[in-house]
């Protein structure tokens, strides 16, 4: 148990003059007393809750004089800004009284939470080392680990963290186990699977020698009988182009006919049409000449039909050509008509 006193500030008497003559409890006097005599002791439970309740009463009484400080300032409205300046005076120092004769207990429980921190630390790796894993390696580290973990000094975690370790080592070893056991059977694997490989190399060699041989056997044969058939494509090919050559010849005599019949039928086409456009030529000259004969016929029959012996010389003319227009104009004289 610690015997060691703690230095604490005790607030002068004469720096708060109003609010202690208003303080007939003598507040502050009490709480001086008792921190004075304190021994902190945060060894034991009953120790740490002394220290607890000191600080508790130290809070109270700040709050206590406080009070009697704001009571003052209804009366006092003049001096509300020394008392206010008391009770900052007050409130500072007695926080100060306050966090110093808990500042033991705080610290203490900073390192409480501190080991206890660190040893849910180690307790969450334990419960991350179990994570699945087929390395043989890995999970070996992780036993050495867990094994060097039999002096570790867990205080009042001891049983949960021994427990978790012990789980843990059976679990890992259960492991590595399976993992040495899957290890082997996919080395076994791998060596019949290599076997069957290179089974099935020996036999595909084997295959293309078979392969090969039937082949150059094939290719003999095949070469024999190509011998032969190439002999009868070549005396088919000395026929075939002799018979090409006489198919040639008659076609071209064919040619040559044909050519000498188109011309022909050229000719006499050409002969035809001359022919034919003389007689459209001819035809054409008897009709203008029938057509003209025609007309002139029946105009001379008007002329000779107006000539009037009583006439003179002058007007014979305008009558006859009086004469033929009249006779034109109702269709008497063929081939003529008068336009409008």
């Amino acid at each position: 148990m610690s015997e060691t006193k703690t230095p604490l500030i005790i607030i002068p008497p004469d720096t708060l003059p109003m609010i202690l003559a208003a303080d007939k409890n003598n507040i502050l006097g009490d709480i001086a007393a008792k921190v004075a005599v304190f021994v902190p002791d945060v060894s034991t439970d009953g120790g740490r809750d002394e220290m607890r309740s000191l600080a508790r009463q130290i809070a109270s009484a700040k709050n206590a004089l406080i009070k009697i400080g704001k009571g003052l300032t209804e009366g006092w409205r003049d001096q509300t800004k020394a008392v206010n300046g008391e009770c900052n005076i007050i409130e500072k120092l007695m926080d100060e009284l306050r966090d110093t004769v808990r500042q033991p207990l705080t610290d203490f429980e900073n390192a409480k939470k501190a080991r206890v921190a660190g040893y849910e630390a180690v307790l969450t790796r334990i419960a991350g080392e179990l994570s699945p894993t087929e390395d043989v390696a890995v999970i070996t580290d992780r036993l050495t680990w867990l094994n060097n973990l039999g002096d570790y000094q867990w205080q009042e975690f001891a049983a949960r963290g021994q427990a978790s370790v012990r789980a843990a080592i059976t679990m890992l070893e259960q492991m590595r186990a399976t993992a040495v056991e899957r290890t082997e059977q996919a080395a076994e694997l791998t060596r019949l699977r290599a076997k069957e490989k290179a089974d099935a190399a020996a036999q595909m060699e084997q295959d293309r020698i078979d392969r090969d041989a039937r082949i150059a056997a094939e290719a003999a044969e095949r070469a024999t009988k190509g011998a032969e058939e190439r002999e009868r494509q070549a005396q088919a090919r000395i026929a075939q182009m002799e018979q090409d050559r006489i198919d040639a010849a008659a076609l071209a005599e064919r040619n040559r006919l044909a050519a000498i019949e188109t011309e022909r039928k050229r000719a006499a086409a050409e002969a035809a049409l001359l022919q034919a456009e003389a007689d459209a030529r001819a035809a054409d000259v008897a009709h203008r000449a029938a057509i003209n004969r025609e007309s002139r016929a029946a105009i001379l029959k008007i002329v000779e039909a107006g000539f009037d012996a009583m006439m003179s010389e002058s007007e014979k003319p305008i009558m006859t050509a009086q004469a033929i227009i009249t006779a034109i104009a109702p269709g008497e004289v063929p081939h003529v008509k008068i336009e409008y």
